[in-house]
């Protein structure tokens, strides 16, 4: 569940980098909390997006998103992938494939 649960932490200084961690200052910091997989509580979403379009949040950047989506065909088949972008920069994990940062690009 490290990176699994993604609280998508958003701040009007977001511009530097890209925030999709559990890691917040108190739960009040929390805007939004999504549980994406989680063993314990037996939870699986395939696909999920949330962009700043959709949240509408006052003071913060334009064109940041989050989005998890499960890979098909080949030998990329069944793998999890979950993206984070703030328009600037954009970091791609696998959670299935040991967790490790697939790609950062700008």
């Amino acid at each position: 569940e490290r990176l699994s649960r993604i609280a998508t932490h958003l701040q009007p200084a977001w511009s530097a980098a890209t925030h999709a961690t559990t890691e917040c200052a108190s739960d009040d910091d929390v805007l939004l909390s999504k549980v994406l997989t989680s063993t314990a509580k037996n939870i699986y979403v395939e696909e999920w997006s949330i962009d700043s379009d959709e949240l509408k949040l006052t003071g913060v950047s334009k064109g940041w998103k989050v989005e998890k989506r499960r890979l098909k065909g080949g030998l990329q088949d069944g793998i999890d992938e979950i993206v984070a972008s703030n328009g600037t920069i954009t970091i791609t994990v696998h959670p299935t494939k040991g967790m490790g940062v697939h790609s950062v690009t700008m």
